[in-house]
């Protein structure tokens, strides 16, 4: 038997998106090249925050679902997990689940540490989990422009 060739094992994966972006799209163009099952996963701090997001996400005419969560304070380590462990997203003990984290990578020190932190912080949470694997794509920003909103 080989275990490395088991179908019956998917790669689930999950991209973290804040916005339809440069950055959320590359996100998912990696995503594509290592999975056929992808979900975006965002969290907004308000439903109008999410009926917005979504309204942009339907825009982008994609196949890959995008599940928004509302939360007042912008966690988004708690809303994450609990999707995971939902029947809508109803994956298998035999399943990988990989979570694809963007992270900003800014010449500025101050710039750079608020998004640096906040990612960690996600990182470390997540990787408390032993169903989790997560894959940090790095974003450079060039001479500090900020990234693009896709129309």
């Amino acid at each position: 038997m080989d275990i490395i060739a088991d179908s019956e094992n998917k790669n689930r994966v999950i991209v973290l998106i804040n916005d339809i972006d440069l950055l959320a799209v590359q996100a998912l163009r990696f995503a594509k090249t290592i999975s056929d099952d992808i979900t975006a996963f965002s969290v907004a701090l308000d439903e109008s925050a999410a009926i917005s997001l979504r309204m942009r996400w339907n825009k982008i005419n994609t196949d890959i679902p995008c599940v928004i969560r509302s939360m007042p304070d912008g966690g988004v380590v708690n809303p994450l997990l609990e999707f995971i462990e939902s029947r809508e997203f109803d994956y298998l003990p035999s399943d990988m689940i990989t979570i694809v984290l963007p992270r900003l990578i800014i010449s500025s020190r101050w710039h750079s540490f608020i998004h640096k932190d906040r990612s960690r912080y996600i990182e470390r949470q997540l990787l408390k989990r032993k169903d989790i694997v997560v894959f940090v794509m790095p974003f450079y920003l060039a001479y500090g422009k900020a990234a693009q909103e896709i129309e």
